[in-house]
């Protein structure tokens, strides 16, 4: 019994020993080759980033299906990266640059770090007063590098997928904004809540947009894109057929824009036409202010508002404003006017009826303060003052179209008389 005893005990060593050897031959096998893997695509990496004579074009997501902006990197071989950007969501939509430091990190993987502060970048993460802000990283996991022209990171905490293209060396980086808010001013500024056709072989679908975030209207699901100087690309893309739609230029006369990937056949269009849409939005159905510009009244649009203000005397009109509502079916006018130093506002309502191409104010009522104009422009007669704005410029049938370009942005929308093409003035929502 002894022996037998014995006879495990010894047997059970040998096995452990023969075992640990095992183990740390394997270890040694497959640990340091990996490490070494890891530090030289570390070094490609780096050398890939700063080989880069203008930079790269960093299409940065702060989280998946979000709104996405373009950050312009340009690495150094000392440490220091520059980064410059220029959108709403963390520059107030002026061109900003700032110098840091960056460095590529092991971390179960390749990771490119910004590793102190940065302006720019370290927006996007920042947690601000809501503990969380637009909840980005500023450290990247690279996922693959194969093009030394195209690196694809992912955030290490969001998540989101994020692509890195070399820069054109000729490209100037405040132009390539300007480019971009050339595409942005054309189809996008100021159109939030406006609804596009979109077109595929799966039909027509309707599909609002709001703050670079597009949504079917049948949907709740969200498909957050990027502007870029050609047009844009989306997050993950839109589904066509077995298929996703990812990137969209803008056609030549601005009236579609249209996918560019191979094999797909998509495009955004106007839902509706530029009448009616004035009459959708300012008839009650959605809650918005136009204000008419009074600086681009031609015609015999500004003969007939120069006569009513010169009527009024010493009355200097400030503004005047067609404000909507989404819970009462009427427009509001709001004159804002100064007499003797002191401010005032006047309030004229009515409907907007309108045609495929076509639209009219019709007046209704006033209240006391902007009834008070009619008189003092009609020389205490009201009908005769009112006259002077509503019936020779207000009240007249116009034809609407766009006053930016083509049918994809209604943002700001020029009227003009049909029976007087020279009579004409615009308004631009705010």
């Amino acid at each position: 019994m002894k022996n037998k005893v014995i006879y495990h005990v010894a047997l059970a060593l040998l096995a452990g020993g023969v075992f640990a050897s095992c183990t740390r031959e394997v270890e040694d096998i497959f640990d340091v080759p990996g490490a070494q893997r890891l530090q030289e695509a570390m070094t490609e990496i780096e050398q890939t980033l700063v080989a880069a004579p203008n930079g790269w074009e960093m299409r940065y997501y702060a989280q998946p299906e979000t709104a996405g902006y373009v950050m312009l990197v340009k690495f150094d071989s000392n440490g220091r990266v520059t980064v410059a950007a220029k959108n709403a969501a963390t520059t107030r939509n002026r061109y900003t640059s700032a110098v840091s430091t960056w460095e590529v990190i092991g971390d179960n993987g390749p990771v490119i770090t910004f590793n102190s502060y940065n302006d720019v970048m370290h927006a996007f993460s920042d947690p601000q007063n809501d503990g969380v802000g637009l909840g980005g990283d500023y450290e990247f996991m690279v996922v693959d590098w194969a093009d030394a022209n195209h690196l694809r990171l992912k955030g290490k905490k969001a998540e989101a997928y994020i692509d890195m293209y070399a820069l054109d060396p000729a490209q100037d980086w405040e132009d390539y904004y300007a480019k971009v808010d050339a595409l942005n001013e054309l189809v996008f500024l100021n159109n939030d809540g406006v609804v596009f056709n979109f077109s595929s072989e799966d039909g027509v679908r309707e599909i609002e947009y709001g703050h670079q975030l597009f949504n079917f209207l049948d949907e709740t699901e969200y498909y957050g894109m990027i502007m870029l100087p050609t047009g844009i690309e989306f997050y993950s893309g839109i589904p066509v057929g077995a298929s996703v739609a990812r990137h969209f230029e803008v056609n030549e006369d601005a009236t579609a824009l249209i996918c560019t990937d191979d094999g797909i056949d998509a495009t955004f269009t106007a839902g509706e036409t530029a009448a009616e849409y004035c009459v959708s939005y300012m008839n009650g159905g959605r809650q918005r202010s136009w204000e008419l510009n009074l600086d681009n009244l031609e015609g015999s649009a500004k003969t007939a508002y120069d006569n009513f203000v010169d009527a009024m005397g010493n009355v200097t009109v400030k503004s005047i404003v067609l404000n909507t509502s989404d819970t009462i079916s009427s427009y509001l006018y709001a004159v804002t006017f100064r007499l003797n130093g002191v401010e005032y506002v006047g309030h004229w309502y009515g409907d907007v009826q309108g045609t495929e191409n076509a639209v009219q104010f019709v007046y209704e009522d006033a209240d006391a303060t902007g009834r008070s104009l009619f008189a003092r422009a009609g020389k205490q007669n009201e009908e005769a003052g009112r006259a002077l704005i509503m019936d020779a410029l207000l009240e007249k049938k116009m034809t609407v179209k766009s006053n930016v370009s083509g049918t994809l942005n209604y943002s700001v929308l020029r009227f003009t008389d049909e029976t007087d093409a020279g009579c004409s003035f615009t308004m631009a929502k705010r």
